[in-house]
């Protein structure tokens, strides 16, 4: 049972007022960080605060979500009229998930339940981005290859991303396709395209012909230093559009 299960989400106006700030972006595999300041309206008496990660997706063509991370930053406290609190938090953002994108997105809810009366609730919308070595890759696939994407779908193994090449790489490929499968020290990603035989040639061994998939296995040490290593992950991924 969740810290929040007995806590129905009512709007408590006449005890206080809450303010949640969230970092602007943040990062897949990293923490999403963020502050609540609670103020009373009157002498109340708290019996929690908290705070929960919500990630919003479609699945079966219906709106659906699931609690990913929560903490209780705050039980049993009393307050004086005008007093304020401030609690910092930090929630888990997991690399099994997609990022802010069509169709997905990431709210933080914060509710404070009171001895007596409504609780007061209050969500805001933050803004997720790929891991650093994921969109490090995501950018170079648009930025120097010419593929853009159109398509995001959560599975089981990680994240799926559809592309399709813009006007300068049109007559060479198809769309693409492309599944990462991240880890805490490593990036699995797997390229579905119409590989040119010389792209084949050089990448024969990471090729899968029955699922005609070239993998690609990046560990984040290598790309990663203060932020992510766009030449290296871009020489990484040459091969798989060689012409020649």
């Amino acid at each position: 049972m969740g810290i929040f299960d007995n806590v129905k989400s009512a709007l408590g106006i006449g005890l206080g007022s809450l303010d949640v700030v969230v970092a602007e972006r943040s990062n897949l595999g990293d923490n999403l960080e963020g502050t609540v300041t609670f103020t009373a309206n009157k002498n109340v008496n708290v019996v929690l605060l908290g705070v929960r990660l919500i990630h919003r997706f479609y699945a079966d063509h219906m709106l659906d979500e699931m609690i990913l991370d929560e903490l209780a930053l705050l039980e049993r406290a009393s307050f004086a009229a005008s007093e304020t609190v401030t609690r910092e938090f930090e929630l888990i953002l997991p690399f099994e998930a997609v990022p802010t994108a069509p169709g997905f997105s990431w709210h933080v809810e914060v509710l404070l339940q009171p001895q007596s009366g409504d609780v007061i609730s209050k969500k805001v919308e933050a803004r997720v981005e790929m891991s650093v070595v994921g969109g490090a890759i995501h950018h170079v696939l648009q930025t120097q290859f010419g593929f853009k994407p159109t398509a995001w779908e959560a599975i089981e193994d990680g994240l799926v991303i559809g592309y399709e090449p813009d006007a300068s790489v049109r007559r060479q490929f198809s769309s693409l396709q492309v599944l990462y499968d991240e880890g805490p020290d490593e990036l699995e990603v797997g390229f579905t395209t119409n590989f040119t035989p010389a792209a084949l040639h050089r990448l024969a061994d990471k090729y899968d012909e029955e699922q005609n998939i070239v993998w690609l296995s990046l560990r984040r040490s290598e790309f990663v230093n203060s932020g992510a290593d766009y030449q290296a992950i871009y020489a990484e991924l040459r091969p798989l559009f060689a012409l020649e």
